[in-house]
C-alpha cells in the first residue's frame, strides 16, 4: 500500500490476493479507515499481530482477510525521505511470533520498495517539470496574423515516455513577411527542452538578420556546435510573404510539411538537407499558398507509430488531410488529432495548421 501523491488522504492498495468489492477490496482506500497498513502509514512503525483474534479486535475493516486463510500478519512501513508513505503487509497461514529472519527480509524488502518509488516519484516530477518547461518556452502566437490564420497544438507523449525538445513558431520579420518555424531537439529530459529554447531565441534573432531560409539554417549549422544538446536537431524554416502567398522554405532533416489545397496535397519536401550541424549544403525552395490552403507542419510524434512503415504514416497523413469534411482551421487541426488518438503516443506531438485567408473580403 502507497500514500497517493496527488490526494494524500487516500492510500492505494496493491493485494497480491483477490479481493472482493467490500471497503478493504478497493484499489484505492481513505487514510482513515483502519487497517494495518493505514496504522503503519499513520505512526510509522512496524505493526505484528499474532492471532486473528488480535486482528479481528484491532482492525475490523480488515476482516476480509479471513477469505485468504490468513491468522497472523507482519506490516513494515516503507520510508521516503525519513517519512512512512506506504506499508509492506504479510500474511501467514499459521498464528504465532514471527522469526527474525523473516522479520530481516520483511525490513529489507520494504527498504528496497522505498528506494524503488522515491526513484519513481523522481522520474515523474521531472517529467513534469520538463513538460511544464516546454510548456512555458514554446511562443503565445496570435491566431491571426496578415493573410494568416494560425493554429498550434501540443500534445505530450503518454505518461512514462520521455519528454522531448518539439517547438514552434509564427513571427512578424522587419520587412513584413513571416516566419514559420517548427522543430525537434534530439534528447528526452529536462536538457532537452533548455536547448529548445536555446535554439528558439537563436532562431528568432538571426532570422531578423538574415531571413533566408538557407542563410538561416547556415548559421545555426554553426551555432550549434556551442550549443549543449543541440547538434542534430532538426527544423523546418520558412517565410510567408503575404501579398502574394509565396513561400520560401529550406529544411534540416525535418519531416516535410503538407500543403492541403483545393486540387489536393504536395509534400514540401524540395528543399531537403541533414540535421543542424552535419555540415549539409542548405538550399531553398518555394512553393504558392492560394487563399483558403492549409500548411500541415509537425514533429514525428504525429506520424511514428509501433509497427507502422513512416512512408505508410505518412500516405495515412495525406489522405486523411484530404479525406476531411472541413474547412475550418481549428476543426481541421482537431481531426487530424482524433485520427491519431487510439494509436501508442511515444513522442510529443507539435501540430501547427497555417491557412492563407483572403483579408481582403472583411468588412468592418
Amino acid at each position: 500500500a502507497v500514500v497517493d501523491q496527488r490526494d494524500r488522504a487516500m492510500v492505494r492498495t496493491f493485494p497480491s490476493f483477490p479481493l472482493d468489492e467490500s471497503e478493504t477490496g478497493r484499489a484505492y482506500v481513505p487514510v482513515s479507515t483502519r487497517l494495518p497498513v493505514t496504522w503503519v502509514i499513520e505512526h510509522g512503525d512496524i505493526l505484528h499481530l499474532p492471532t486473528l483474534e488480535i486482528i479481528d479486535e484491532r482492525f475490523p475493516a480488515a476482516l476480509v482477510l479471513r477469505d485468504t486463510h490468513t491468522r497472523s500478519c507482519l506490516c513494515v512501513p516503507i520510508i521516503v525521505n525519513e517519512e512512512p508513505i506506504g506499508a509492506l503487509n504479510f500474511a501467514f497461514p499459521d498464528e504465532g511470533p514471527v522469526a527474525d529472519d523473516v522479520l530481516a527480509y520483511a525490513t529489507t524488502a520494504a527498504t528496497l520498495v522505498g528506494h524503488a518509488v522515491e526513484r519513481a516519484w523522481l522520474y515523474e516530477h521531472e517529467y513534469d517539470t520538463a513538460h511544464t518547461l516546454q510548456r512555458a518556452l514554446l511562443p503565445i502566437i496570435a491566431a491571426e496574423h496578415d493573410h494568416l490564420s494560425v493554429l498550434a497544438h501540443y500534445r505530450p507523449a503518454l505518461r512514462n515516455h520521455d519528454v522531448g525538445g518539439d517547438w514552434y513558431d509564427v513571427f512578424a520579420l522587419p520587412d513584413g513577411d513571416y516566419a514559420i518555424v517548427v522543430g525537434d531537439v534530439v534528447g528526452h529530459d529536462i536538457s532537452a527542452a533548455t536547448t529548445m529554447g536555446h535554439l528558439q531565441s537563436a532562431v528568432r534573432l538571426y532570422a531578423a538578420e538574415t531571413p533566408d531560409p538557407d542563410t538561416l539554417l547556415n548559421r545555426l549549422d554553426r551555432a550549434v556546435t556551442s550549443i549543449p544538446g543541440a547538434l542534430c536537431t532538426t527544423m523546418f524554416y520558412g517565410t510567408f510573404h503575404p501579398g502574394n502567398g509565396r513561400l520560401t522554405y529550406s529544411c534540416a532533416g525535418h519531416l516535410p510539411p503538407l500543403l492541403v489545397t483545393p486540387d489536393g496535397t504536395d509534400w514540401l519536401n524540395q528543399a531537403l538537407g541533414a540535421p543542424l550541424g552535419v555540415g549539409s549544403a542548405r538550399t531553398t525552395a518555394h512553393a504558392d499558398m492560394p487563399v483558403g490552403a492549409h500548411l500541415l507542419l509537425y514533429t514525428d510524434g504525429l506520424i511514428e507509430t509501433k509497427g507502422t512503415v513512416i512512408d505508410d504514416s505518412l500516405a495515412r497523413l495525406a489522405t486523411d488531410a484530404t479525406d476531411l469534411n472541413t474547412t475550418d482551421p481549428a476543426a481541421w487541426c482537431q481531426q487530424i488529432l482524433d485520427r491519431r488518438s487510439g494509436h501508442d503516443q511515444f513522442d510529443d506531438i507539435v501540430l501547427m495548421c497555417i491557412t492563407r485567408i483572403d483579408t481582403t473580403a472583411r468588412t468592418d
